[in-house]
């Protein structure tokens, strides 16, 4: 398969779009709170310098979430469910920042948004190397997967120009920003769900296509495909799921 090839596969597959809209959705997230972090720490009474500072907790919490995710679903050979829970993570925690923008400064009040800025981070970085992997996954062969990557990678980084206008009502504490942030990651957590489950039910149909083969047919195919990759077409491709 030429590289035109493989963008012409991309373009018509499903499962390509779904994970551009996976990406694109959580990326929201990730654009806003890359450059507003310091601010909403600001905003919690803390001084510039300590606002600077207390934006590293978040992000040491981040690796950790990171690393766990990627390590965890690599050893459990699963991505959809992964990042439902990132996803889900981001998502409460936009909705506790939206929830208690506008509550004032009290210790409880300035604990609970500081927390939810762990959620944020941890939730919205961890989703970088899993929806890239299971994209890897889902495409074959390897001009698909190279095509299919850089499309998702480029059409949701476009997100990225627009995200830092999500957060326009600093009088409000950016509540409105929180609850759209908190939006986007609800539709990267459907867009998942929704893909793993096409996947599941591909695979169980593929499983089905092939066990009806008589064993010529199999070793036909096999034949065919000796030292080849297996197309994501081809009903022997298992999808990661």
């Amino acid at each position: 398969m030429s590289g035109w090839q493989g963008f012409k596969a991309i373009v018509n597959d499903v499962n390509a779009w779904a994970l551009m809209i996976v990406y694109a959705s959580f990326n929201v997230g990730v654009a806003t709170i890359s450059y507003f972090l310091p601010t909403l720490i600001n905003g919690l009474g803390f001084s510039p310098l300590a606002s600077q500072g207390l934006t590293v907790a978040p992000y040491a919490a981040g690796w950790f979430m990171v690393v766990f995710q990627a390590l965890h679903s690599d050893r459990t050979r699963d991505r959809g469910y992964h990042i439902m829970l990132s996803t889900a993570t981001s998502c409460v925690g936009y909705i506790v920042l939206a929830a208690l923008a506008t509550r004032g400064n009290s210790t409880n009040m300035i604990g609970g948004r500081y927390f939810a800025l762990f959620l944020v981070v941890g939730g919205n970085y961890s989703l970088f190397p899993l929806v890239m992997s299971w994209a890897a996954n889902v495409f074959s062969p390897t001009s698909k997967r190279g095509v299919g990557t850089a499309f998702i990678v480029s059409i949701s980084n476009c997100v990225s120009i627009a995200s830092p206008q999500v957060y326009f009502d600093a009088e409000e504490n950016f509540q409105k920003g929180h609850a759209i942030a908190a939006g986007c990651l609800f539709a990267s957590f459907l867009a998942a769900f929704l893909l793993r489950t096409r996947l599941a039910q591909m695979n169980r149909r593929n499983a089905e296509m092939v066990r009806a083969m008589s064993e010529e047919e199999r070793n036909e195919k096999a034949a065919g495909s000796h030292n080849q990759e297996i197309y994501d077409n081809d009903p022997r491709y298992v999808f990661m799921t």
